[in-house]
């Protein structure tokens, strides 16, 4: 049976989006009436559409006008007036042809590899001008509707909402997810409230907010192949930086012009090649120069950060365990880089460390959730959108209908990624649970000892001077009731956001010198004034 979506040509009505979640599950309530009926996630996103207005049949309405600023002209079409009309409010910019199209889809947390695609249910265009408060309204009426009808359509509970980075949507889920501590009558209160720096925040029915993991990959390297670079124990780490070092390491002039490439930034493998190349930069050697060793140390830092990271969600060979002591690790080792080192340099902007924080703290009470739901289950990964809407949909169901439909060409299977692995390929974008090697069984796992492990890890990997004083700085910062990390500073960080400095623009308070930068070896020619001053004798 084919779903037929109906696309919002005003703002969203609960009406369009219970018509959308009927026809999206009519052909599989039964698949999910049985026994237990799994959570859910709202995943949300915007995709570029190409702007130009269209009439729907469905609807009998003109399409592809932006929702928040739609209604002020008719876009059902009784006579040629409305067009002239419409076309009139758009040369005077009253309204906007929509740019972009906002999409929800649910994504259901079943082990079975046919129910758990993304299922779309809203399309909606929009012009990019919504501010915060309507966007949050626009999902307060879908998450309503969705626990409304999710005892009809054999769903569970909404587990969280996840999206990108974008600034306008973080602002929304900090008004749905960040509200209230987890309370003492929360089955995850006994799980998570030992934590200690840990924050705990959730929205009604302890809802969480999720990062799209791939798009933190991206914003990284977007980072570091980025004018400004960032700073790491003073030392500044620019892109011709980056490229001296790596080619020191001997990787190829192609590979780093690959994968510093300023004009692509949506590409997740280059995004995991270069975090991962710089992981594996090795310590200096013992005849560096002080100078170059120091920016050799300062990226073997960054390089640890970046390997904690990105393992859990790319390795597949790690347990549980290991992928939530590494989330762990990272956010400790991050939390302690912010509090000691943006007060003189720039480390990461307060998006992007949030943006981190909420991924591994989603992480971290996704898998309480589990452990409380489903204590013998295995714990997964969610998924993104997919791109063709009701085919996406319709293609999804008749799978799950006929299991023995699903024959995919040995050549479309994904290549396995682990830690053995000498390259990343595109494999990277298409991780799925069906592939894990690792065991994730939840009831051998406890996030109180592996928050604690993660911390306790931080010891191992760093060089011992460094690991006494992040040690020493964590302990006094857990003394705090007022500090976790997604309050470095005592203060939620992601209200300072309207404050912060916008991107692409250094900060003011940045205390940088170059005393007795004469690290490296003569003879280097580069452009980058950083690297110029190092590279004198």
């Amino acid at each position: 049976m084919s779903s037929v979506l109906r696309a919002s040509s005003l703002g969203l009505t609960p009406s369009d989006i219970e018509y959308n979640l009927n026809e999206t599950f009519c052909s599989i309530t039964d698949l999910l009436g049985n026994e237990l009926a799994p959570d859910y996630i709202l995943m949300i996103d915007e995709i570029k559409v190409e702007e130009r207005p269209r009439l729907d049949a469905l609807t009998g309405k003109v399409l592809g006008i932006c929702r928040e600023h739609g209604g002020r002209v008719a876009l059902s079409i009784d006579s040629l007036k409305e067009i002239e009309h419409l076309v009139d409010a758009v040369d005077k910019k009253e309204v906007h042809v929509a740019s972009e199209c906002t999409v929800i889809a649910i994504g259901l947390l079943s082990p079975d590899k046919r129910l758990y695609a993304a299922r779309p249910f809203v399309i909606s265009g929009t012009c990019k001008h919504e501010r915060s408060k309507e966007d949050t309204q626009l999902l307060q009426t879908v998450m309503q509707v969705c626990q409304q009808l999710a005892p009809k359509l054999g769903l569970g509970r909404l587990v969280c909402l996840t999206s990108d980075g974008e600034a306008r949507r973080g602002a929304s889920f900090s008004d749905l997810t960040l509200i209230k501590p987890i309370q003492p009558n929360s089955a995850l209160f006994p799980l998570l409230s030992g934590l200690q720096l840990f924050n705990t925040l959730v929205g009604e029915d302890d809802l969480t907010g999720d990062k799209d993991y791939k798009h933190i990959f991206k914003r990284l390297r977007n980072l570091l192949k980025g004018s400004l670079g960032t700073f790491i124990d003073g030392v500044h780490i620019t892109p011709a930086v980056l490229r001296l070092h790596l080619g020191d390491c001997g990787v190829a002039k192609t590979r780093i012009d690959s994968m510093l490439r300023p004009d692509d930034k949506q590409d997740v493998t280059l995004a995991a090649q270069l975090l991962r190349s710089v992981s594996s930069i090795p310590g200096p050697d013992s005849n560096a120069k002080p100078a170059y060793a120091r920016s050799r140390r300062a990226l073997n830092l960054l390089g640890i950060l970046v390997d904690l990271v990105i393992k859990p969600y790319m390795d597949i060979s790690l347990t549980l365990s290991e992928q939530l002591e590494h989330l762990s690790a990272a956010a400790h080792l991050a939390l302690w880089l912010y509090v000691c080192l943006t007060k003189a340099t720039r480390f990461l902007p307060i998006q992007l460390y949030g943006d981190i924080m909420i991924m591994i703290k989603n992480a971290y009470i996704c898998f309480a959730k589990a452990k409380v739901k489903t204590p013998k289950a295995h714990f997964g990964s969610s998924y993104l959108l997919a791109s063709r809407l009701s085919n996406a949909t319709t293609c999804a169901n008749i799978l799950a209908e006929h299991p023995e439909w699903d024959r995919a060409p040995r050549r479309l299977k994904l290549r396995s990624i682990d830690s053995s692995a000498a390259t990343i390929t595109s494999g990277v974008d298409h991780i799925s649970p069906g592939v894990w090697r690792g065991d994730v069984r939840v009831e051998h796992v406890h996030p109180l000892t592996t928050w604690r492990s993660g911390r306790k890890l931080l010891r191992k990997i760093l060089p011992d001077a460094i690991a006494t004083v992040v040690e020493d700085l964590l302990t006094t910062l857990s003394n705090s009731p007022s500090i976790d990390i997604l309050s470095p500073f005592g203060e939620l960080i992601l209200s300072r956001l309207q404050d912060s400095t916008p991107a692409g623009i250094a900060p003011t308070n940045i205390n940088y010198t170059v005393d007795s930068l004469n690290l490296l070896r003569v003879g280097v020619q580069c452009q980058d004034p950083v690297v110029s001053l190092l590279c004198c004798p």
